[in-house]
């Protein structure tokens, strides 16, 4: 029986050791775990920081027309200039 005895040695031996592992977390593994963590939080974070507006069609003005006539653009610009430049004279 001296056999059995020694079995039973090896495999309480061999608990502690499991035990001993489970009590001693890595420290790495926690420091990874801690990282993912962080990293998730701050995805998220910027994630909602980014709220994108759905795009919308631009609206042509109704009361301009569609056809430009360069004689009606050339007036338009004559009439703004004179206008922007009529303080400075």
């Amino acid at each position: 029986m001296p056999e059995n005895e020694d079995f039973d040695d090896d495999s309480q031996e061999l608990e502690a050791v499991e035990e001993t592992q489970e009590q001693q977390p890595d420290p790495q593994a926690e420091a990874m775990k801690a990282m993912r963590e962080e990293l998730a939080a701050l995805r998220e974070e910027v994630s909602k920081s980014r709220k994108v507006e759905p795009k919308q069609e631009p609206v042509a003005p109704k009361a301009m027309p569609r056809d430009y006539d360069p004689d009606m653009i050339d007036q338009i610009v004559q009439e703004k200039l004179a206008a922007a430049l009529a303080p400075v004279a």
